[in-house]
């Protein structure tokens, strides 16, 4: 499905069945605000532990996306969120709470073809999740990418603590 196409609404759509009845028709949520690099959220307030939650069902990946962990690992659902440094120091981003298998990535940056990766993990956290930890900059906004391994797909908690 691309992105010209009609999304059906999020609630279960009643249909006539064939002998007359009526039958349930699943229906697709649409993909996260945040599916596009242009569209990230902003983790606000801009401080320390902070968090972020959301989900990547029916995220995507976009062309000129970098690869966020592993060279054999293209973009597969990924979602978008920045964060901009309070103060200069160590900062531990984790998906810790996510029920699926998460890929992290940050970034510097503007343009999505020309970010430069920070850091990236896939399964340091817990059980599947990801943990990075890096030198922020003061005033800086990173790029963070939360994307899933393989195919998972789910609920995510993205947290940022320093």
């Amino acid at each position: 499905m691309n992105r010209t196409t009609v999304r059906a609404l999020a609630t279960p759509v009643l249909a006539a069945g064939l002998l007359g009845g009526l039958a349930t028709v699943p229906a697709h949520a649409a993909e996260p605000r945040n599916d596009l690099y242009s569209r990230a959220d902003n983790l606000t307030p801009q401080r320390c532990d902070a968090s972020a939650e959301g989900r990547n069902t029916q995220a995507t990946g976009q062309t000129g996306e970098p690869v966020h962990y592993s060279a054999g690992s293209l973009p597969v659902q990924s979602v978008w969120t920045t964060w901009q440094a309070p103060r200069s120091r160590t900062v531990v981003m984790n998906t810790n709470g996510s029920d699926f298998d998460t890929v992290l990535a940050v970034y510097r940056g503007g343009r999505l073809t020309q970010l430069s990766p920070i850091a990236a993990d896939d399964d340091s956290g817990d059980g599947l999740a990801s943990r990075v930890a890096f030198d922020a900059i003061r005033g800086v906004t990173y790029r963070i990418a939360v994307d899933s391994f393989g195919s998972a797909e789910g609920n995510y908690l993205l947290r940022v603590i320093c």
